[in-house]
């Protein structure tokens, strides 16, 4: 294996080259993290068989959709990444893989509103067990120029994933529908809706076993100071350390003592990701509701329609704000994840805006549409901030504290406050288009303002991080 060059004023805890399983190692986490948000997001297809079928009303679908996920999300990612940054990342990932998968499928012999919020609960140990491990190896296995590349790569599994949710499931609904309620084995009386999340569920319990071909410790020895996964132990026993005796002075001693120094770096960074947030997980959650409710598509058209824009415009997005970032970065454009993120707040909340309020046709508002998916991708350039601005062995608690509250708040703030403006403020079902719309307009703005808060601090931790060797 290559040898991690982690001497003065190089990539700390990184590779000086490519290592040998980085391209195996980001396939399978990006397959992972299709899987991941296709069993999550499915259940926005399947809105109105739910509602209809269990008696709930808008506000207990956006529960199931957005909050279950949430809680368990928000109870699980810490203690998870604390265990990542100090055990085994490939056990970690391998629970969460197999736990998302058998939750999945028990929401088809769920019968009732708690039985299926208790099954999408447990749907949230997969991005709380697979996100933080996954993203902290990263820069573990690719070198510093190519580390927003790759992450932009991997967090474009979310499009994927979303879109095939979308794109398949329609289908997928459509095929159950013709088949209507059947009587399976084990699961008995099994309606369509079910038969969906039996369909996606099973088959992560094998996928996950691919998990242990991920690249893991060759050695017990972990880097100086650090507490992180040693890929090249063995190079570093022949070489000999290669620290500089300072290269660590300038850093605190533990991740409470540097979140207390840049906790207006990572407050800010977190509640302007958790407004975009918000907005995604709202839109995504109801555009199909809207798409239905106002311009009369099945849910087949809906999959066929949302699915291929989705799934398109969110991998360009994803990745092509990925290869921006590193050619900003290598150009000298200081703290670039942030400069990305202010200005895609701006044209995602126009797009929200104008593709479910001034939309007077469908093809209107799937352009905007569109434009929301390539702008959308917040949680990449997140995870690049907090990679290139925490300290290596603080990495994926410092990547999994930012990703819960993202995570936490959109999920809870973003389906729910659109589903009560449907029924409270509009009081319409067929206004759910202007409720995405206002809802959106708000998170824009504070995304604007607490990103451009946090940018000067961001900055700082940065050139702490290069006095100390790590940058």
């Amino acid at each position: 294996m290559e040898r991690i060059d982690i001497g003065g004023g190089a990539q700390h805890a990184g590779l000086a080259k490519r290592h040998p399983k980085a391209i195996l190692a980001l396939a399978i986490l990006t397959l992972f993290t299709i899987l991941s948000y296709a069993d999550r997001m499915v259940i926005v297809l399947l809105v109105d068989p739910i509602r209809l079928d269990l008696g709930i009303d808008d506000v207990q679908v956006s529960l199931l959709t957005g909050v279950a996920f949430a809680l368990c999300f928000g109870l699980a990612s810490l203690p998870l990444a604390w265990v990542a940054d100090r055990y085994s990342r490939r056990w970690v990932i391998y629970g969460g893989v197999t736990v998302w998968s058998l939750a999945t499928a028990a929401g088809g012999i769920a019968n009732g509103f708690g039985e299926l919020f208790m099954a999408r609960f447990f749907v949230g140990v997969g991005e709380a067990a697979l996100a933080p491990a996954a993203f902290a190896m990263i820069p573990d296995l690719f070198p510093k120029k190519q580390v927003a590349r790759a992450t932009g790569i991997l967090a474009s599994a979310a499009a994927l994933g979303g879109g095939m949710a979308i794109l398949g499931g329609g289908f997928l609904v459509s095929a159950t529908e013709a088949v209507g309620t059947a009587v399976l084995p084990l699961a008995g009386e099994t309606r369509p809706w079910q038969m969906v999340f039996l369909i996606l569920g099973l088959p992560g319990l094998a996928l996950a076993l691919l998990t242990f071909l991920l690249p893991g410790r060759t050695s017990p020895r972990t880097l100086p100071h650090t507490g992180t996964e040693n890929f090249n132990a063995p190079a570093l026993a022949e070489s000999g350390p290669d620290i500089a005796p300072s290269a660590t002075d300038a850093l605190p001693a533990s991740y409470l003592s540097w979140l207390k120094q840049n906790w207006l770096f990572v407050g800010g960074l977190s509640i302007g990701c958790s407004a975009l947030a918000a907005l995604a997980y709202g839109l995504t959650s109801w555009t199909p509701t809207y798409l239905s409710r106002v311009f009369g598509l099945s849910m087949a058209e809906v999959g066929v329609t949302l699915g291929l824009v989705q799934m398109l415009c969110g991998l360009v997005g994803y990745i092509g704000g990925g290869t921006l970032i590193d050619w900003m970065e290598a150009r000298g454009i200081r703290n670039a994840p942030h400069r990305y993120l202010m200005f895609a707040s701006i044209v995602a909340m126009v797009a929200a805006v104008g593709g479910f309020y001034f939309a007077g046709s469908i093809a209107v508002a799937m352009v905007f549409i569109g434009i929301y998916h390539l702008a959308a991708p917040f949680n990449s350039p997140m995870v690049v901030a907090m990679q290139k601005g925490a300290p290596a062995a603080f990495r994926g608690q410092a990547i999994a504290l930012t990703t819960m509250i993202a995570t936490l708040i959109g999920l809870l703030a973003g389906p729910t406050a659109m589903a009560l403006f449907t029924e409270d403020v509009f009081g319409d079902p067929v206004k759910v288009g202007w409720s995405v719309a206002s809802v959106g307009l708000v998170c824009g703005v504070v995304a604007f303002v607490s990103l451009a808060i946090s940018y000067g601090p961001a900055l700082r931790a940065r050139e702490a991080l290069d006095e100390a060797g790590e940058g």
